[in-house]
């Protein structure tokens, strides 16, 4: 279960970056599989990645979000989300 979109940040006239994102309502970890589903979801179509779950992540998934020469991706878990939001 996952909604996904894309949006676009403009620093300033000359510097935008498309960044997609998706958020993932799941009732285990996200693993390494899934993260490299979206970076190739991604491809083309967005600079950076956000993936959001209400579960975790596996060390794979974090491992893989991070690895060099891919698309960035960015992952935010339930408790990241719940800082978040409580910053808010």
């Amino acid at each position: 279960n996952y909604i996904e979109g894309d949006c676009i940040f403009q620093k300033n006239q000359f510097l935008w970056l498309k960044v997609m994102f998706r958020l993932d309502r799941n009732n285990s970890s996200i693993d390494s599989k899934a993260v490299r589903g979206f970076r190739t979801a991604m491809r083309g179509h967005a600079d950076k990645g956000v993936l959001i779950t209400t579960n975790t992540f596996t060390m794979d998934a974090k491992w893989e979000a991070t690895r060099k020469d891919v698309l960035p991706i960015k992952l935010i878990d339930r408790f990241k989300l719940i800082e978040m939001i409580n910053k808010l």
